[in-house]
């Protein structure tokens, strides 16, 4: 099979090390263009240069691996970007796609996949900024955020997902272009052997490849059961470490918000005077000491940005008489002495709270919202109760650190299962799918009209030269020994045949002459009969096959329906 000049020639040798070389190299571009856009103060990022132009020149896995692992080098640095890897990869797919097409030169096209990975980049990019930092009014795009959202007058979100994706549109314009510009320098004899492959056969082109990769199958092929596999494997995988690492983090979580409620309400407590709790319910912020404590309580809540209310009750039938109640932006705190009535969620340590016992933290959502309360109680020299300090933490902080975490999780196993599932597949196209359908497209073409047609078939199947090293290396040895073998012994039978051929037309020569010294006229009958004979003979042999003759029973209809003689029959059947 004869290669096109748009086929790919692919490197003999150290394709491994080529690989890496590749990664390697783009890796490199996509830092080093990075760390130029940051210290000249672009708002540009620059760092999808590499992962377009190896994505290009390698395809999806090199490309692939060099978005991914861009974004986990810049993690270094700055943390938060490990988690954009995902977008890094979603426009190395792209960009293959588009390649494997070969789009680069219709600027329609072109304009179009710069305006997917802006999109991609920006667009879904901003998207995830807002969740994962909410605002960001102090970033890269600050300027451009806070002209559409004070200058335009656009909302938050739309603001920051504007800027971020014109700002964006900018970036992919110019790093299309300097990737246009390198591949118009490379020739394009290195740029095809640039192309990693991973053949473990001859290389198939034109219509071989075709019908290797496009193979059809009764039911379901055996890279969509691959990639399903893939997929069911990874997700299953992936979401049971997601579930299970949130279920972690939010027990983790959990405890330390816990153990910072008890150490507010432990601190609040310590600067409660026992001896004037009542005089504080009574007069409130006429008593003596009570501004300078209630100053004390605000920087203790003001210690931690988690706690929601910092307070102190003194706990009696009737409900929470109020010592001290710290004022929020959204909410007022109760006066000195107020009777605040007693949420649903403490009815059950109610006993506990009235004998001045120590209760565990208690999450209730009531009359204040979704909290997490510690109660601290305040003990007096003589070792009783009179009064609780509490602190809250609000649960939809909880929740939104768990989203946080969430999302984070999400987005990284996403970028893993996606370099997992490229590089299952390229294993398993080279190494099984093309190998198995090469073998399928050679056995179904083999043809037995002639020697030449067999001995090409033969060639072609032993020209496959399948090494990947496992079961599929065997089927293929042992496929080519099979027809191998069967072709020497249709070789052999031939000429046995042949043989055999000679034997007959040498009796029926010699019972021809016998017949002839005895009888001239037998001897002239037999001579036309074994011509005509011949002559029908010839015209069937090029309607039918030697093997549906042989199965036709000929003769024995000739036989039935004239009158041969002995040596009349003699002759034909030994000739024929």
């Amino acid at each position: 099979m004869e290669k096109s000049e748009n086929e790919v020639v692919p490197v003999k040798g150290f394709r491994g090390l080529l690989s890496i070389i590749l990664i390697i190299a783009g890796i490199v571009i996509n830092l080093v263009c990075a760390v130029i856009a940051d210290k000249i103060g672009t708002p540009l990022f620059l760092d999808t240069i590499g992962t377009i132009l190896i994505s290009v020149l390698g395809g999806y896995l090199p490309g692939i691996t060099v978005a991914l692992v861009t974004n986990l080098c810049k993690g270094m640095m700055e943390f938060n970007s490990i988690y954009y890897g995902i977008l890094n990869i979603l426009i190395a797919i792209c960009t293959c796609y588009v390649s494997n097409r070969r789009y680069l030169k219709r600027i329609s096209v072109m304009i179009l996949y710069t305006m997917i990975i802006a999109l991609i980049g920006g667009g879904f990019g901003a998207i995830l900024t807002w969740y994962l930092e909410g605002f960001d009014i102090a970033g890269r795009y600050s300027v451009y955020i806070k002209y559409f959202y004070e200058s335009c007058h656009f909302g938050k979100f739309q603001a920051q997902f504007l800027a971020q994706f014109l700002v964006d549109l900018i970036d992919k314009v110019l790093s299309v272009t300097v990737v246009l510009l390198i591949l118009k320098v490379i020739p394009d004899n290195v740029r095809k052997a640039l192309t990693i492959s991973g053949w473990r056969q001859r290389p198939l082109y034109g219509d071989e490849r075709k019908a290797a990769e496009g193979a059809k199958c009764r039911k379901i092929s055996l890279k969509t059961k691959i990639v399903l596999m893939l997929v069911f494997a990874s997700f299953s995988l992936a979401t049971l470490a997601t579930w299970i690492s949130l279920m972690l983090f939010e027990k983790y979580t959990k405890t330390q918000h816990i153990e910072l409620a008890e150490g507010i309400a432990k601190l609040a407590a310590g600067v409660i005077d026992t001896d004037r709790v009542e005089d504080f319910i009574e007069k409130g912020e006429d008593a003596d000491g009570y501004t300078e404590t209630e100053e004390l309580l605000y920087k203790i809540r003001e210690s931690s940005p988690d706690i929601e209310y910092v307070y102190v009750y003194k706990i009696e039938e009737d409900g929470c008489h109020v010592v001290f109640d710290l004022d929020t932006e959204d909410l007022e705190g109760s006066e000195p002495g107020e009777i605040v009535p007693f949420d649903e969620a403490f009815y059950p340590y109610l006993p506990a709270l009235m004998a001045g016992e120590k209760i565990k933290p208690i999450i209730s959502d009531d009359t204040f919202g979704w909290l997490l309360t510690v109660y601290q109680p305040v003990y007096n020299e003589a070792g009783q109760c009179v009064c609780y300090a509490a602190a809250d933490v609000a649960m939809k902080d909880l929740r939104e650190y768990e989203q946080d975490f969430f999302i984070k999780m999400s987005t990284l196993f996403t970028g893993f299962f996606v370099l997992i599932l490229a590089i299952g597949l390229w294993l398993a196209e080279y190494n099984i799918i093309l190998p198995v359908n090469s073998m399928a497209f050679s056995a179904s073409a083999f043809a037995y009209n002639s020697d030449t047609a067999r001995e090409e078939n033969v060639e072609r199947i032993r020209n496959l030269d399948i090494i990947t090293g496992d079961e599929v290396e065997n089927l293929y040895n042992a496929l080519l020994k099979t027809t191998e073998d069967s072709m020497f012994y249709v070789e052999e039978l031939q000429e046995k045949n042949e043989t055999i051929s000679e034997m007959q037309k040498g009796l029926i020569m010699v019972l021809a002459d016998m017949v002839e010294n005895r009888d001239a006229s037998t001897g002239d009958h037999v001579r036309k009969t074994a011509a005509y004979t011949e002559i029908i003979m010839k015209s069937l042999r090029k309607k039918i096959t030697i093997q549906k003759c042989l199965r036709i029973n000929l003769f024995q209809t000739l036989f039935s329906r004239h009158h041969f003689t002995i040596s009349e029959r003699l002759r034909f059947r030994m000739q024929y």
